[in-house]
């Protein structure tokens, strides 16, 4: 194109970062991979070869999680030259930290150190990363401080397996110390990036890594639709394409050729296109466009040239290129490419590989074409390749048939044509033409080929000369001679060769029906073998992509674990998804704020939620707040910009037709670091009701002397409660919201800070927490005349932080930094408290308590960055704690929402913490959830696990890390940390299993149903702790943590490790099955039936 304009499109290599703006087609992998990420600290990312893997990485993931406030590392690649012998420790260790180092760097530097050695040492100036062995300097841990995380990004993983393969063994240990890595960095985030053909060989080494690396992302190939965006959306606002012209050449990149019964080939729309056949085609379209025009016309692709022809073009490059590259013959290249991979009849043929080379091309020269040339796929157990698209045979043939046209000599085209005739002799050349071929072979080098043509012409030369200079007579006479001969020899052995012959045929026959049958039984069992190894890949992959929409469809995602499980019981991979499925409660994080977030609240119809944090720091001190509003999808949707400061308490009330928010906290700080500490609280006021105008319409609050630390309205909205640092409480009267007025006087009975107030459901108490220990209780049924009820309560022995009140106004509940809960029962009637039921279950600080709506569940939230879900009538937790705050929680709410086709409403949770984010957890299948169960109270051991286990004739022990069984010379490997006991079931499902508990908070059960075949039947993870014991009850598993401040035992936990149970247990919690159209989208081809025949 004769213009300055650069070309929009990238053509057939990789879209590098600083080019995401002309990266389309991908936003919802973008989208849910990036969520995923951020939801999950290990992430298995995989698609085919040439997919685009490597672009999205760079286009959309990394500027998305650097946004979202991630330290990113340069890409890591585990391949790489070795320094020699064994001057490292593991390749592909050292291979993996040389390539995060942009520094000039001594080898001999990281040669011998571990991965989280290295990473702990990683160093950032503005040249980049380097490593000195000086680990990161302490960083500060105020508020408004939070640590990065920092992400590791792995591309081409699979070369972890492909290359040094004399180092396999090093593996295992590779796995190991990535594993211990994210131990040692709670803030360490890892992606792998792989292709999908490699997938199975992780199997081996899942279990080493947190989780079993059991969250994957799996991208498809690139529909037609999203193709359109990539081709359009690029040269939009410089050249569009006319309409209907991009449709055409997207139908045309997407159509394959199928095969009639009768055996002619029908062109059909495909459903992908390949992204570089897409890139190559559009970058030379552009390259083509004349400067005239405002559009891309249909006339533009008629002057570029077909399809065909662009990528023949391309086709003819790529083999110039690698055939220089890898000093090879770029005959030989394509006479694979036609010869192997198109069969005569013009349809792809699929290859296999051998030892390192496929059909006398080398494994190396192929690996250099795949992504767009070649394809890989991984079946029954072997590697195939095939071309990459159908749409590349015919520009393939023309490219060869062009290419042997100009580059061979008139013999070696006629030597392809004696081969094609089945070397008939009358193709073979004679006198002056054979002449010419022999000078012009001096100057090549012939193939076996050629020069087998070559020798059959001289013989034929050879002969004819012979023929000549015999005389007619002689050649007459032993004519003669031999006809006489053969008849003599005829007639004399008529009858034996006769018999021979029979006798011979008979022999024959038989052999070819043993043969027949031998044949027809290898089909069979070749058949059967790979309808199993489908049948196991189908299992692999329902597993897979279950566990990438688990938090965005989770029922959905149960059943696509059934199904890969149902399929394939004895895979680890299916069996962990499904386990994790019923263990994992759904969440979404909310980013966006730059400093801790102090609040969180929801709208009474559970569509919009509120955060708080800090805009902006002046010598450590919030200078000015931040309130976010987002949807209930957790999309952002507002900032409510204003002059106010820091904001520590929110709430909503719905009025008629006013949606307003009220945000407690105090005046921003001035220019001599004054604000709150200068006696100025601050209540402010929005109305949100259309959310994308949001409009201030009050401060007030200044009465109090200091921050506001919580504020609550009642049922009707006619009265605002605020609780300040001041240790008073003030009603307010919002019956003019214009003008809103201060009831009464202050409340005063606390003695220090007031944290939290909240009124019963009929609106005629008031209870409030303070800092002084003390839980208060106010008649405000008389207003304007308030009376405390009784002495301040004394339950707890620290600042209560949190007081809620359950629905039905019988029950509220406090929260203290001594740990504990209390749920204490209360009657509005006759204004009496009976003994709190004391919650105790976290190990730091309680911040923060919610009810839900149903007043079924109670959360709670605090300094161990766990949220705990109380059953409000036993006092139990719910399940084991949720877990996704890297630090302090400081905020929970409940919400309830309706499903899309549903007027059900299912419950939501909201949490805020010191990491800046903002989680909503989705609660809807919690209840019926019950694979782990805290166990409260002493627990008694009915034995006492130790490093040696003995049930029957199975016999372990264990040595630091490793467990030897009896009958078994290899030792068992899997922990990173100490073992702490060995413990054996009795037969569960079948199987003999042995748990092994470790310091690294992992428990790990062992199938060694069969000693001499071990393999891990489950791994347990994501405990607080190390684990002391882990111990079977019949078909359960009880794990103990060691104890905190030197108790002797922490947490007890049972878990349901039986999977006969979970089938039952998963289909009652989604109580649906999949419809047709999910089927056919996740099952195609296969006839449909109910995943769970007894559900809907």
């Amino acid at each position: 194109m004769t213009t300055m304009i650069k070309n929009p499109y990238v053509g057939p290599r990789t879209f590098q970062k600083e080019e995401g703006h002309l990266y389309f087609g991908r936003d919802r992998e973008a989208r849910d991979l990036t969520a995923l990420v951020a939801s999950e600290r290990l992430v298995l990312f995989y698609a085919q070869s040439g997919a685009g893997k490597s672009s999205l990485l760079n286009t959309r993931l990394i500027p998305d999680l650097e946004k979202n406030r991630y330290e990113v590392f340069p890409i890591g690649r585990v391949s790489s030259g070795s320094i020699g012998g064994n001057a490292v420790d593991n390749i592909y260790v050292y291979n993996l930290m040389r390539s995060l180092v942009q520094h000039e760097i001594d080898p001999a530097l990281i040669a011998n150190i571990s991965l989280a050695q290295f990473l702990a040492g990683l160093n950032i100036d503005d040249n980049g990363y380097f490593y000195d062995g000086k680990p990161i300097s302490e960083l500060p841990m105020d508020e408004s401080f939070t640590p990065w995380r920092r992400a590791l990004i792995i591309d081409q993983f699979e070369e972890v397996f492909s290359t040094h393969l004399d180092a396999w063994e090093k593996r295992a240990d590779f796995f190991r110390q990535l594993a211990q890595a994210m131990q040692d960095d709670p803030y360490l985030w890892v992606v792998l990036v792989m292709r999908e053909d490699y997938i199975a060989a992780l199997d081996p080494y899942a279990h080493i890594l947190p989780s079993g690396l059991r969250t994957r992302y799996y991208m498809q190939r690139l529909s037609r639709e999203s193709a359109l965006k990539a081709m359009k959306n690029p040269v939009e606002k410089l050249r569009p394409y006319a309409a209907g012209v991009a449709e055409k050449l997207v139908e045309n990149l997407a159509s394959i050729k199928v095969q009639r019964p009768d055996g002619r080939l029908d062109v059909q729309p495909g459903q992908y296109v390949e992204p570089v056949q897409l890139q190559v085609v559009c970058y030379g379209l552009w390259e083509n466009l004349s400067t005239a025009g405002a559009q891309i016309t249909e006339k533009d692709l008629l002057e570029v040239g077909d399809i065909d022809q662009s990528l023949e073009k391309y086709y003819d490059g790529r083999l110039s290129a690698v055939a220089t590259e890898k000093n090879i013959s770029e005959r030989l290249i394509r006479e694979w490419f036609g010869k192997q991979l198109i069969t005569s009849g013009g349809i792809r043929n699929m290859v296999l590989r051998e030892e390192n080379q496929v059909n006398g091309l080398a494994d190396d020269i192929i690996q250099t074409l795949q992504g767009d040339l070649v394809r890989a796929e991984m079946r029954a157990g072997q590697m195939w390749y095939e071309l990459s698209h159908d749409r590349l045979i015919e520009p393939v043939r023309n490219s060869n048939a062009k290419w042997f046209e100009r580059h061979l000599k008139v013999f070696q085209r006629q030597t392809l044509l004696w081969l094609q005739q089945g070397r008939s002799d009358s193709l073979l050349l004679r006198d002056k033409e054979l002449q010419e071929a022999e000078a012009e072979a001096k100057t090549l080098n012939l193939t076996q080929d050629e020069q087998s043509f070559l020798d059959a012409c001289r013989v034929l030369r050879k002969r004819v000369l012979r023929d000549r200079v015999v005389s007619a007579l002689i050649v007459i006479g032993l004519i003669v001679q031999v006809i006489v001969m053969i008849f003599l020899v005829i007639s004399r052995n008529e009858v034996v060769r006769e018999k021979e012959i029979a006798l011979s045929a008979k022999r024959e026959a038989e052999i070819q029906t043993t043969n027949a049958k031998n044949a027809e039984k290898e089909a069979k069992d070749a058949e059967e073998r790979a309808m199993k190894q489908a049948e196991l890949a189908l299992a692999g992959s329902l597993a897979a992509q279950a566990d990438s929409i688990k938090g965005s469809d989770h029922l959905l995602a149960l059943l696509l674990g059934l199904e890969g499980y149902q399929r394939n019981e004895e895979s680890l991979l299916t069996r962990t998804t499904l386990f994790h499925l019923l263990e994992f409660t759904p969440y979404t994080r909310l980013f966006g704020h730059n400093g801790s977030v102090g609040s969180v609240a929801i709208s009474p119809d559970g569509r919009m939620i509120a955060s708080s944090s800090c805009r902006e720091y002046n010598n450590s001190q919030c200078k000015y707040g931040e309130i976010i509003l987002s949807d209930a999808n957790g999309q952002p949707v507002a900032k409510l910009d204003g002059d106010y400061g820091i904001v520590n308490s929110l709430a909503f009330h719905q009025y008629d037709n006013m949606l307003l928010l009220a945000a407690g906290g105090c005046v921003p700080v001035d220019d001599q670091n004054k604000g709150c500490i200068d006696n100025k609280g601050q209540i402010t006021f929005w109305d949100v009701t259309d959310v994308r105008e949001p409009e201030k319409i009050g401060d007030l609050g200044q009465e109090h002397r200091g921050l506001v630390k919580a504020i609550a309205f009642n049922h009707d909205g006619s009265i605002l409660a605020s609780g300040s640092f001041d240790t008073t409480i003030i009603l307010w009267d919002l019956s003019d919201r214009s003008n809103p007025e201060m009831v009464g006087r202050p409340l005063q009975g606390h003695t220090s800070f007031v944290n939290s107030v909240a009124f019963s459901n009929d609106d005629g108490t008031l209870v409030s927490a303070g800092d002084d220990q003390n839980i208060i209780i106010w008649d405000v049924s008389r207003l304007p005349n308030v009376a405390r009820i009784g002495n301040p309560i004394t339950g707890h022995t620290a600042p209560v932080n949190s007081i809620s009140f359950n629905a039905d106004g019988k029950q509220f509940a406090s929260a203290s930094d001594d740990k504990t809960i209390l749920l204490w029962n209360w009657n509005s009637t006759s204004f009496t408290l009976q003994n709190p039921k004391k919650l105790e279950g976290h190990s730091g600080y309680v911040k923060s308590i919610a009810f839900s709506p149903a007043g079924t569940l109670l959360a709670s939230v605090g300094f161990d960055n766990k949220v705990i879900l109380w059953n409000t009538i036993t006092g139990i937790p719910q399940g084991v704690p949720l877990s996704a705050h890297t630090r302090v929680i400081n905020a929970v709410a409940f919400g309830m929402e309706t499903t899309e086709g549903s007027t059900d409403q299912q419950p939501y949770l909201i949490t805020g913490g010191d990491d800046r984010v903002v989680i909503k957890w989705d609660l809807s299948t919690r209840p019926y959830q019950a694979l782990s169960q805290p166990i409260v109270g002493n627990i008694s051991l009915p034995m006492d696990p130790g490093l040696h286990a003995v049930r029957g004739n199975f016999e372990a022990n264990a040595t630091g890390q490793q467990i030897q069984l009896n009958g078994r010379n290899e030792a068992l490997q899997g922990h990173t940390g100490t073992i702490n006991s060995l413990s054996f079931s009795g037969e569960i499902d079948g199987k003999i299993l042995l748990a092994s508990a470790s310091d690294d908070l992992t428990v790990i059960l062992w199938d060694v149903t069969d000693v001499t075949t071990p393999n891990v039947f489950l791994k347990l993870d994501g405990f607080e702790d190390p684990v002391i014991v882990a111990y079977f009850e019949g078909g359960q598993l009880v794990t103990i943590e060691k104890g905190k401040n030197g108790e002797s035992n922490g947490r007890a936990i049972r878990w349901n490790i039986t999977p006969s149970n979970w089938l039952s247990l998963a289909c009652s919690t989604v109580n649906l099955n999949l419809t047709p159209v999910e089927w056919e989208k996740y099952l195609p081809g296969l006839e449909y039936q109910k995943t769970c025949p007894s559900n809907p």
